[in-house]
C-alpha cells in the first residue's frame, strides 16, 4: 500500500496485518522463530556518529537511484522474447557468480558477515557492484524476482563499507552492525520509496528501540535524495510503467478508484430507434424518463435528454421523428463496462472527449445491453465531495 498506492487506510491495513500475522504464525509453528540474521543490539553510541549517518543517507540514496536508473537504462536495450531474456539474465548472473559467488542465492550468509564486519573493503565493494548489476539486469528483463531481498543485501554490504570508512575518521567505537543495518533500511526505503516499511523492517530485525532514531534519519535522507532529489520513481512503480501500467496516486484518483461506475448510474432512460413515430415518442416521454438512447447500426452511442426531446417535438410536427442526423441537444457518448471504476470512467471521458457514458452489462445470450447513464459532471462532483 505504501509503495504502490501511497495511502494509509484502516480498511486497507486490516487485511495486510491479518495476512502478516497469519504468515508469521505459520512459519514460527512449523519452522521455529529463529531469525535469518544475527543482529546485535545497536544504537547511537556517540553524537559524532550523526553527521556520518547523514552522509550515509545521501550516499545510499544515490546508490538506490543508480539501481533504479540502471533498470530503466537496461530495459531500453532488452531483447524481445521471454526465453531470450531469461537466458541472458541467467547467463549474466552465472558469469558474475563464477567470480563473486557471494551474490548467488538469498545471500543471508553474506549479510551476516557484513553485520559482523568480517568482510574486507575491496570484497565489499566488488560484492555491492556485482549484486547491483545482477539485480538490475534481472529486473530490467522482466523476470519475476523479488527486489526486497536484493536491496537489503546491497544495503548491508554498502553499509559495511561505510562502517569501514567511519573507522578512518575516528569512529572506532561504532559497531559494524550499526551502519550495516542503516544501509539495509536506507537502501530498501529509497529504492522502493517505502520509508515506513523499511523502518518497520529494521525495528523487527533488531527488536531494539535504540536503532529507531538513526534509522529514521538515514532512511528519510536516503529516500528524499533518491525520490525527490534525483527524481527517481519507486522500483515497483517503474516496473509497472515499463509494462505500460500507469498508477496514479493523486487524492482524486484514489477516491475515484474506490467507487464503481454503477454508483452514479442513472437507469431512468429508454432506447429508441433513429426513426420513431411521433405518437410512440410521446408515449415514451410520458413515462418521465431522463434520457433517450438512440439506436444506431454502427453501435455508436448518442443520447438526448427528455427535456430536449420534448422541445424538439414542440417545433417538429412531423409524423416521423428523425434522430439520425444532427439535432440540437443530441450528445455523443462513450461505452463503459459495468465493472469499471469511476477512475477508469474518468479516463474514458477524457480520451473520447464526451460528456456522457453508457454502462453496458452482458446478457445471458452474450449480447451487451445498456444498463445506465453516467454524466461527466456527476463524476466531477463526486471527486470534489471525496476530497
Amino acid at each position: 500500500m505504501e509503495v504502490i498506492l501511497m495511502e494509509y487506510t484502516i480498511a486497507g491495513f486490516m487485511p495486510v496485518i491479518l495476512a502478516s500475522v497469519t504468515g508469521t504464525l505459520v512459519v514460527q509453528i512449523f519452522l521455529g522463530s529463529a531469525s535469518m540474521f544475527s543482529v546485535p543490539s545497536v544504537g547511537l553510541s556517540q553524537w559524532q556518529e550523526i553527521p556520518f549517518v547523514v552522509v550515509a543517507g545521501l550516499l545510499l540514496g544515490c546508490l538506490a537511484a543508480a539501481l533504479v536508473h540502471g533498470v530503466r537504462f537496461v530495459h531500453r536495450y532488452a531483447p524481445k522474447g521471454m526465453v531470450v531474456k531469461i537466458t541472458l539474465a541467467g547467463a549474466t548472473t552465472a558469469i558474475i557468480g563464477l567470480w563473486i559467488p557471494e551474490i548467488l542465492g538469498v545471500g543471508y550468509d553474506t549479510v551476516n558477515f557484513a553485520l559482523a564486519g568480517q568482510l574486507g573493503l575491496l570484497a565489499l565493494t566488488l560484492i555491492v557492484f556485482a549484486k547491483l548489476v545482477a539485480t538490475l539486469v534481472a529486473v530490467a528483463f522482466g523476470l519475476p524476482i523479488g527486489v526486497i531481498g536484493p536491496t537489503l543485501f546491497i544495503g548491508a554490504t554498502a553499509g559495511s563499507i561505510l562502517w569501514q570508512l567511519s573507522q578512518s575518521v575516528g569512529l572506532s567505537d561504532t559497531d559494524p552492525a550499526f551502519f550495516a543495518l542503516l544501509g539495509m533500511g536506507a537502501m530498501m526505503g529509497a529504492t522502493l520509496n517505502a520509508p515506513l516499511a523499511a523502518l518497520m523492517a529494521i525495528m523487527e530485525l533488531t527488536q531494539n528501540s535504540e536503532i529507531i532514531l538513526p534509522a529514521m534519519l538515514c532512511i528519510v535522507i536516503a529516500t528524499i535524495t533518491a525520490v525527490h532529489g534525483l527524481k527517481m520513481p519507486s522500483l515497483f512503480n517503474l516496473q509497472l510503467q515499463l509494462q505500460g501500467i500507469q498508477i496514479s496516486t493523486t487524492p482524486m484518483r484514489q477516491a475515484l478508484s474506490r467507487v464503481g461506475v454503477e454508483t452514479l448510474s442513472n437507469p431512468n432512460f429508454d432506447t429508441v430507434p433513429q426513426l420513431i413515430a411521433r405518437e410512440d415518442l410521446m408515449s415514451i416521454l410520458e413515462r418521465e424518463v431522463d434520457w433517450l438512447l438512440i439506436e444506431s447500426e454502427d453501435l455508436s452511442d448518442r443520447l438526448i435528454s427528455a427535456s430536449a426531446a420534448r422541445d424538439h417535438l414542440s417545433t417538429d410536427q412531423s409524423a416521423i421523428i428523425d434522430f439520425s442526423g444532427p439535432l440540437e441537444g443530441l450528445l455523443s457518448a462513450a461505452q463503459v463496462p459495468w465493472q469499471a471504476t469511476l477512475d477508469e470512467a474518468f479516463d474514458i471521458i477524457a480520451e473520447k472527449n464526451v460528456e456522457l457514458l453508457v454502462i453496458y452489462r452482458p446478457s445471458a445470450a452474450g449480447v451487451r445491453t445498456p444498463a445506465g447513464i453516467v454524466l461527466a459532471s456527476d463524476i466531477n462532483s463526486h471527486s470534489w465531495q471525496s476530497r
